[in-house]
C-alpha cells in the first residue's frame, strides 16, 4: 500500500469520520451486543436497577470491527457507477484511511478530492482531513474538510507534506554493545 502511495507524483490522504459508528448492526444482530447496566450504582446490582442495553453500531475495538467496515465500504463502492474509480479506492483504503495518488493534472488530483467525497457522502460518511503533497492542490480542497497538518501520518508512518517525505527514525543508542535498536 505504500508503495502505491509513493507511486504517483500527486498523493492524497484523507480520513473517514468516526467510520465504524457509522456501520449500523442489523436488528437481528443487535442482541448479540447486550450488556447489563446498574442504573443507580449507589443501589444493589438486582432486579429494578438492572437494565439491558444494545449496541446498535459496530463497536470500535472489536477484531471483526475492521472486517464490518471495509465490508460495508466495499459493498457500497460495488454500486458506483465508476467502477475503475471504486477499484482505485477499495484498494487504497485501509481501516478509515484512504490514500490515493495520480501522475495526471490539477482536475485529475482534484477528483481524488471531489469523487471519494462525493461517494462516501453517498453511503453516509463524511470523508474528511485531507492533505496532499500538492500546495497547489491543497488550497483547492474546502477548508472544512482540510487537514492542516504538515507532518500527517500514513499508515503509522509520519509524511512531512511541504518535503513531500515519509520520516522514519532511527534509534541507535546502544550499538557498541551489539544490541541496536531500529
Amino acid at each position: 500500500m505504500l508503495l502505491r502511495f509513493r507511486s504517483g507524483w500527486i498523493a492524497v490522504i484523507s480520513d473517514a469520520e468516526k467510520a465504524f459508528l457509522q456501520v449500523y448492526l442489523h436488528e437481528d444482530d443487535r442482541d448479540v451486543t447486550r450488556l447489563l447496566c446498574v442504573k443507580d450504582i449507589d443501589k444493589d446490582f438486582s432486579g429494578d436497577n438492572i437494565m439491558v442495553v444494545r449496541f446498535t453500531r459496530v463497536l470500535f475495538g472489536l477484531n471483526v470491527s475492521p472486517f464490518l467496515l471495509a465490508a460495508t465500504i466495499n459493498h457500497h463502492l460495488e454500486t458506483i457507477e465508476d467502477q475503475d474509480m471504486a477499484h482505485k479506492m477499495s484498494n487504497n483504503l485501509f481501516l478509515d484511511n484512504l490514500l490515493m495518488t495520480t501522475d495526471l493534472n490539477t482536475e485529475s488530483a482534484f477528483k481524488l478530492y471531489s469523487y471519494p467525497k462525493e461517494t462516501f457522502t453517498d453511503m453516509g460518511m463524511n470523508l474528511c482531513v485531507f492533505t496532499t503533497n500538492s500546495k497547489e492542490r491543497r488550497k483547492m480542497i474546502p477548508i472544512e474538510d482540510r487537514s492542516e497538518e504538515t507532518t500527517p501520518k500514513v499508515l503509522g508512518i509520519p509524511w512531512d507534506i511541504d518535503e513531500d517525505q515519509l520520516v522514519m527514525k532511527v534509534k541507535l543508542d546502544d550499538c557498541k554493545s551489539g544490541k541496536c535498536e531500529y
